[in-house]
């Protein structure tokens, strides 16, 4: 969730993407493209979301305002987040 609450982001991993969502609306407000097989996903404080890919080895860091990617970090072999996983 965005820091305001007023945002969910979802992964969609069979296409390739993470879907914001307004929640006073409860529609999808944009679409962003993802690397292969989005799963976790994480919100920081600062507006940030931060995307695992499961088979790109990848964590992508998002800017939660505009969508633009701002960083990439390789991974081991197939890594997964669930819950919480970045920490103030």
């Amino acid at each position: 969730f965005s820091s305001d609450g007023a945002r969910a982001f979802v992964t969609n991993q069979q296409e390739r993407s993470v879907s914001v969502i307004d929640l006073a609306a409860m529609k999808v407000m944009a679409t962003w493209a993802a690397p292969e097989y989005p799963e976790g996903i994480a919100t920081t404080a600062d507006g940030r979301v931060v995307v695992v890919s499961w088979m790109d080895d990848l964590l992508q860091v998002f800017d939660a305002a505009s969508g633009q990617r701002r960083a990439e970090v390789s991974t081991g072999g197939n890594p997964r987040s669930f819950g919480r996983f970045i920490q103030p």
